[in-house]
């Protein structure tokens, strides 16, 4: 069964986002209806992108609370993905998004799911990893904990799509998944 996305304008503050829910937010809403959104190379901290689009950040707030995420501008929903999913149109990357009630079951899960680990960090609740799948394609992915268990981001960029702005853009991403309540 899917779960409904709630796609919402929002703000980054000191790292932590803080989503604004508009009226009905059981619809997604454009980013245009929020005049007060902040650019996302403004919204990525101290490491900004310089040549990230100047445009609104939108953010994805689960539906339960447990966890949300800033969408790089442009992205859209994935249907054909499975679960909670989005694309960039440009690159064709996926950020797939999960939760699960065991961290240390969501770290396990994430590493069997790459064939190869280039580089990981581990740090108490908070396990980040970049890897290649069998295809080749590069992984960037994080397992935040939840007060429910641990939240999961995953970004694949094709091997032929990989570049510095790709790249800083997933991490960017991938930093501003916050725990819910």
């Amino acid at each position: 069964m899917r779960t409904p996305i709630r796609l919402v304008t929002g703000y980054v503050v000191l790292g932590a986002i803080v989503a604004a829910f508009p009226a009905g937010c059981g619809r997604p809403t454009t980013i245009e209806e929020n005049a007060a959104a902040i650019p996302f190379a403004e919204a990525v901290g101290p490491e900004r992108l310089e040549s990230a689009p100047d445009e609104p950040l939108a953010v994805y707030a689960d539906p339960q609370g447990r966890f949300s995420i800033a969408l790089p501008p442009g992205w859209n929903a994935a249907p054909e993905a499975p679960g909670i999913a989005f694309r960039d149109p440009a690159t064709g990357a996926i950020l797939s998004l999960g939760h699960s009630s065991d961290f240390d079951g969501a770290v396990t899960a994430l590493r069997r799911s790459v064939e190869t680990v280039t580089a990981s960090s581990s740090h108490p609740g908070d396990y980040r990893l970049v890897g290649r799948n069998a295809a080749g394609d590069i992984i960037r992915a994080r397992v935040l904990a939840t007060p429910h268990g641990g939240a999961t981001a995953r970004i694949r960029i094709a091997k032929d799509k990989i570049s510095p702005l790709t790249e800083a853009s997933a991490d960017a991403t991938l930093h501003s998944l916050a725990p819910g309540n």
